[in-house]
């Protein structure tokens, strides 16, 4: 039995988290251990990395990022194309395009939406800002989708362990949406479809709409063949797509073919069809009133007399609604001025669409009206190609796609529209009805398969976080040579992590131990061992313990020596944390120091503290062992100088 925890869960782990760290702002990266230190995830182990701490630094809220591995574009490398009915957590389906294959000096990302049957990567995709969809075609047969940027300093700032971030500024939590486009139609049997023609010829002549000219919808055309290859056969062509290209504008329309007859006096086609299918006139519904006629508000509409129109989604006046998208309601439009159009119920507009007893109006809406050849603005001299037909059914709208034919096989698809709205759809060639019989045995015939992909909801780069699986976030803290004046630069350390929420002692007056004002909630950095001003401190050594004994020779005190400053006449005190009873009225009342009783070395020394006792010694702004521990690391411990400056990446996974 199958059990999927999906991505969608992990990222959403991932979200909630992040929101938590940057709401609350209070993760710490904590340094901890002189020496060496094996942690384990038990209550001992965080409790002993705490006990250790030598010095922390608040993580910045700007240095919290959702982080994707990293899949650098390399020519050579086959990377997996985007498939809606595949899992593909921890596949390259993305790529980063950096400086030495782009001319934009950054980092980009690329999604693959179409790997070229499996081609290897030679071509990168080179970013233009005038490629409205984003979408990029390469010469080694990708197709790549455009999805965001990293500056070089985010990329060298924050990329760690082979992960990157996402754009910082992304939108986390966008809008809710229903569905979506179709991304691809991929043709699952390439090599051994047959029996698909595509004829190319020249749009001879516009005869006109059929009925005439007020009869929006049907168009007659004359196709002059290319080849003289056309069928005689009458209708042999019905049912397949006209496919034509504007010879001044290069606009491509797409019709299907109602009729069809081959006229051998001329040596032309004669053709009748329907309404242009790539590109309906499509807009928004602003207002409509409950009026004979509904007349509806839509800023620069371009609608013509007697387009068919069909509405979806209007708020409120639901009667205009095509509900089961079966093209009904259909109503026709009368144009008014630029921004306004009313309706009628016929295609002679003489029978007005009477709205008085309709629903008011509340928001939203869009409509999709018909634009037949004439209308689409069709010339003659244009390219004209009949090719087999696409049909896409689902529950969205607007997807067009044609087939590229090559040797009466079809290789691929294209997508013209790839519509909107949908979450569940089929796609299929439909079949030619003369000549084409894959059932029979006798004829090399083999229908093509194909099947749609529908890209993510909103579309791609829509919803970064989901669509690239994210489920690390990574965590960035660095320390600087202002830092090091306020923490100690001397000695080792072996350890680090997170700690979320420490607390810290109350400082409504004066500053914390690092200088910075009182009026932060919170330290950003603080230096966690007990500063100890002494003239005996040259009887102490570093990384030497020290001890305190009461009067009954017990010692109740333990310490290692972390630093000794002759400058100052102080000694440090590091992993002073033990067994030994709470002092509650020194310090923050959470270690067993006593300023009353002399520090002993561990070669019997007696070490007294300077007078007055009070101005010296120097406590931790950290209340010890508060705060959650999140993550611990070990490592050969490291040393520290006055000229140190440490970067911290961390890369954690849901």
């Amino acid at each position: 039995m199958a059990e999927i925890l999906t991505n969608n869960f992990k990222s959403d782990v991932n979200k909630i988290f992040i929101a938590d760290a940057k709401a609350n702002d209070n993760y710490y990266m904590f340094v901890s251990s002189i020496g060496t230190f094996n942690p384990v995830d038990s209550a001992v182990s965080q409790n002993e990395f705490l006990e250790n701490t030598l010095f922390a630094k608040r993580i910045d809220n700007n240095d919290i990022n959702f982080m994707i591995k990293y899949y650098p574009w390399q020519r050579g490398v086959i990377y997996t194309q985007y498939d809606d009915s595949v899992d593909l957590t921890g596949t390259n389906f993305y790529a980063v395009v950096g400086p030495n294959d782009n001319d934009t000096g950054d980092y980009r990302v690329y999604k693959c939406l179409n790997n070229g049957s499996g081609a290897t990567a030679e071509s990168p995709p080179t970013f233009d800002t005038a490629n409205l969809n984003q979408i990029y075609e390469t010469a080694d047969g990708y197709t790549w989708k455009y999805m965001y940027r990293l500056t070089t300093l985010q990329f060298e700032g924050y990329n760690a362990l082979g992960y990157i971030p996402i754009d910082p500024a992304a939108v986390i939590e966008p809008n809710s949406v229903y569905g979506g486009g179709i991304s691809d139609i991929q043709v699952t049997n390439p090599i051994a479809n047959q029996g698909y023609q595509i004829k190319f010829g020249v749009m001879d002549y516009i005869f006109g709409r059929v009925g005439g000219i007020n009869n929006h919808g049907e168009v007659s055309v004359s196709l002059d063949p290319v080849n003289n290859d056309l069928s005689s056969i009458d209708n042999y062509y019905v049912g397949q797509y006209l496919y034509v290209t504007n010879p001044s504008s290069s606009v491509t329309n797409l019709f299907k073919i109602d009729y069809y007859k081959f006229n051998t006096a001329s040596g032309k086609a004669e053709i009748r069809v329907g309404p242009e299918l790539a590109n309906p006139d499509r807009g928004t519904v602003e207002g409509a009133t409950q009026a004979d006629p509904v007349v509806i508000t839509s800023t620069g509409h371009n609608l013509q007399a007697r387009q068919p129109i069909r509405f979806k989604n209007v708020g409120g006046m639901t009667e205009l609604n095509d509900d089961d998208g079966d093209g009904n309601p259909v109503y026709y439009v009368v144009p008014i001025d630029d921004d306004r159009f009313s309706l009628a119920t016929n295609t002679a507009l003489s029978v007005s669409l009477d709205g008085t007893g309709f629903s008011a109006f509340t928001s939203g809406g869009n409509y999709e009206a018909d634009r037949d050849l004439i209308t689409a603005g069709v010339k003659v001299n244009g390219p004209a190609n009949i090719i087999p037909r696409i049909d896409i059914k689902g529950d969205g709208v607007g997807a067009v796609a044609i087939p590229n034919v090559n040797e009466d096989t079809i290789e691929s698809v294209t997508i013209l529209n790839k519509g909107s709205g949908y979450t569940n759809v089929t796609a299929v060639v439909v079949d030619p009805i003369v000549d084409f019989n894959p059932e029979d045995d006798s004829t090399t015939d083999v229908r093509c398969v194909i099947r749609p992909i529908i890209e993510p909801k909103g579309g791609h780069a829509y919803n970064l976080i989901d669509e690239l699986k994210c489920k690390h976030f990574g965590m960035y803290a660095y320390i600087t040579a202002e830092d090091n004046t306020k923490i100690g630069d001397v000695n080792t350390y072996g350890s680090l992590g997170i700690v979320r929420t420490p607390s810290f002692r109350d400082v409504s007056t004066g500053t914390w131990r690092s200088g910075q004002a009182n009026t932060a909630l919170i330290p950003d950095i603080f230096d966690n061992r007990i500063a100890v001003t002494t003239d005996d401190y040259q009887n102490l050594s570093a990384n030497s313990i020290v001890t305190q004994i009461d009067g009954s020779n017990e010692i109740t005190f333990t310490a290692q020596v972390h630093e000794i400053d002759d400058t100052s006449n102080t000694v440090f005190l590091a992993e002073y944390m033990g067994p030994n009873q709470n002092n509650l009225l020194v310090g923050n009342g959470d270690t067993s120091f006593n300023p009353n009783l002399q520090i002993v070395s561990d070669t019997g020394q007696r070490i007294t503290i300077n007078n007055p006792v009070a101005d010296n010694i120097v406590y931790s702004d950290y209340i010890q062992r508060t705060g959650e521990v999140y993550f611990m690391e070990d490592f050969f411990p490291l040393a520290r100088t006055d000229l140190s400056r440490e970067e911290f990446k961390f890369v954690l996974e849901f």
